[in-house]
């Protein structure tokens, strides 16, 4: 079968479909461009930061032996809300929440080489008490979740992601600056500590605190011995919708 070509593609003018025409380069930016392309670069790298922070709190999380207030209604929400995170952690075998609980991560596909590792998860679910399976129950979600986060996450604020930062500030989790715009959408300004607070999926009200987010273990509920394994976290305020303050742990 023969092939046509062109020997001389600038004596005919045919130019390359994927370069600019000839004596075009690309665009300048405006100031304007340029300001908000500096504002991406600037929040992606906070968001990249939040999220070390977040999975350390979910470590500690998911090592709690006993649930927080709401659990079980936050994750039967989760459920029925038919999170696309949940579908796609079940079939994966759960790799972040195996990896925070310390299981050895490798191949994800729980119906591959994966099984024997997903076995032995589901050996220890079997022997913990019907609190600590309440825990990691709602540790299994949330890590669906953030399994799938990113710094696209902050860009497109949805409904899921509101639920998952939402339960987890009013399980102690203080939202940083770039999370909590996640959340509302609003600019770090306008989302002073005296706004309206936010609000979980169980329905309590929660008021962010600026500045990192961290660990508040006092709301977290959690069994300082589940956690020894971790430094203790510094003193910390959360504030709550009712005006009552809890300050550090007792």
């Amino acid at each position: 079968m023969a092939v046509l070509v062109c020997r001389d593609v600038i004596a005919h003018g045919h130019v390359d479909g994927t370069q600019a025409p000839a004596g075009e380069g690309r665009r300048s930016l405006s100031e304007e461009e340029k300001a908000a392309r500096r504002v991406v670069v600037e929040r992606n790298k906070q968001w990249r930061s939040a999220t070390t922070v977040r999975r350390e709190w979910l470590r500690a999380f998911a090592a709690c032996k006993t649930a927080p207030v709401g659990a079980e209604r936050f994750v039967l929400t989760c459920l029925l809300a038919g999170d696309h995170p949940i579908r796609q952690a079940l079939e994966a075998g759960w790799p972040l929440l195996r990896e925070l609980l310390g299981f050895e991560v490798g191949p994800s596909d729980r119906f591959r080489s994966g099984g024997a590792e997903f076995s032995a998860v589901m050996e220890m679910v079997s022997a913990v008490s019907p609190r600590r399976a309440t825990v990691l129950a709602a540790a299994a979600v949330l890590c669906a979740w953030e399994e799938r986060t990113g710094p696209h996450t902050w860009r497109h604020q949805g409904a899921d992601t509101a639920r998952y930062l939402g339960q987890m500030a009013t399980w102690g989790y203080q939202l940083s600056d770039i999370e909590t715009y996640a959340v509302t959408g609003l600019e770090p300004e306008a989302a002073a500590p005296e706004a309206a607070p936010l609000e979980s999926a169980a329905g309590d009200r929660v008021v962010r605190r600026r500045g990192v987010a961290g660990l508040s273990p006092r709301a977290m509920s959690c069994s300082p011995r589940a956690a020894r394994h971790r430094p203790p976290p510094p003193p910390a305020t959360t504030t709550i919708a009712t005006g009552r303050q809890n300050q550090g742990s007792r």
